[in-house]
């Protein structure tokens, strides 16, 4: 289970058999806390920042689990934007 504190939001996720399960408010027993700032935790999710990138440049800190963080690297992607196509109509 990982808590993020991102800005002034608090939530977790609990991964179970591939499945992904977000609430709000804090995590009983996390795994591993991440705090970073929105902006970070966007860029992060849309795979322009890696978590280390972020911890690096301060926009992030983590504690706990170390096979934990390892493996939140691709468990948390947007999905990639949504190709809209041109539609002919006739009038």
């Amino acid at each position: 289970m990982y808590e993020f504190r991102s800005d002034d939001e608090l939530f977790h996720a609990r991964i179970d058999d591939g499945a992904i399960e977000a609430l709000h408010g804090p995590a009983q027993h996390p795994d591993a806390t991440i705090t970073i700032s929105q902006e970070a935790f966007l860029r992060l999710t849309g795979q322009s920042l890696t978590l280390a990138e972020a911890i690096e440049n301060g926009a992030a800190s983590v504690s706990g689990d170390g096979e934990a963080l390892r493996r939140l690297r691709g468990l948390f992607r947007l999905p990639p934007p949504h190709a809209r196509t041109a539609v002919q109509t006739s009038f």
